[in-house]
């Protein structure tokens, strides 16, 4: 373990240090605690990783990269302030901190990592402004995650399964002129989820981006719907709604709803888009859209 210490369950780091190599406090069991000194620049690949016992880690403000796998495997941990200008999170950061119910994403980052949060226990999600890409996976798997919010100028793509499986998210809201890509699966098999708002915004909704979300009642979109893809609300047993009607309208994939939608009502969309809808749904589905 280089030259550091540890006291009284906290690390203690050696003057001027500005690099904490990789796999340093791998597997460190006594550690409960880290500050990363003001000098410190880069958190290296696994640096921290199965350090069971560790709680909390502050990072200071200068870092703006973390690491493969730097936290992977902290299952005790609860508590991480993330540096104000932080760039990027990389490929499995944070994957297993079982214990970590909140985060706090900082508006600088552009890059979160493949499982960066996977399978933890994180309760809501909010993000804005420069998020550029969330891989795939990077928050399966989050148990308790009631919510996820885009908001701002954005421009993101979401890839595969970066939101699958997280059993008890209830809403997705996407406001003020996001520009969302969903990627394939993006948000399927979220068993619980009820909603999804798009306001003010566009949206690209991939290949089975809402598939398997046995309780998704209402997609309702203002903005741009730049496409929607094949399968993308496959078996949704009980959707009911789907409300275009304040939405321009350039791609909708004849199979979007693919099979297992049996409680669906309506399609509604604005008079200009009864003709095209028409022309892409097959004739069974003719009597579901509805003008507003």
């Amino acid at each position: 373990m280089g030259n550091y210490k540890i006291k009284n369950g906290e690390a203690i780091f050696p003057l001027g240090i500005w690099r904490i190599e990789s796999n340093e406090f791998d597997n460190i069991q006594d550690l409960t605690k880290v500050v990363v000194p003001e000098s410190v620049r880069y958190v290296d690949h696994f640096a921290f990783s199965d350090a069971v016992n560790l709680r909390e880690v502050v990072l200071n403000d200068y870092i703006r990269d973390i690491g493969d796998g730097a936290f992977i495997d902290n299952k005790s941990l609860e508590k991480i302030i993330l540096p104000e200008k932080l760039e990027s999170i990389r490929f499995s950061s944070f994957m297993g901190t079982s214990s970590l119910l909140s985060i706090n994403i900082p508006d600088t980052v552009q890059v979160i990592g493949w499982r960066a949060f996977k399978d933890s226990s994180i309760k809501s999600l909010r993000f804005k402004n420069s998020i550029i890409i969330i891989k795939g996976e990077a928050f399966t798997g989050n148990l308790n995650l009631d919510n996820v919010t885009f908001v701002g100028s954005l421009k993101t793509q979401i890839e595969s399964k970066a939101f699958a499986g997280n059993a008890n998210t209830k809403s997705l809201k996407v406001n003020d002129c996001c520009n969302i890509v969903l990627g394939s699966g993006a948000f399927c098999r979220n068993y619980n989820m009820e909603t999804v708002e798009v306001t003010d915004s566009d949206i690209t909704v991939g290949y089975k981006a809402f598939s398997e979300n046995d309780k998704l009642r209402t997609f309702r979109a203002n903005g741009s719907i730049i496409r929607i893809g094949s399968l993308a609300f496959s078996r949704c047993s009980r959707l009911e709604t789907l409300d275009l009607s304040n939405s321009t309208i350039e791609d909708f994939n004849p199979r979007a709803l693919g099979r297992g939608n049996k409680s669906l009502k309506s399609i509604i969309v604005g008079s200009c888009y009864e003709q095209m809808m028409k022309n892409t749904l097959p004739s069974w589905m003719h009597d579901k859209i509805k003008i507003k």
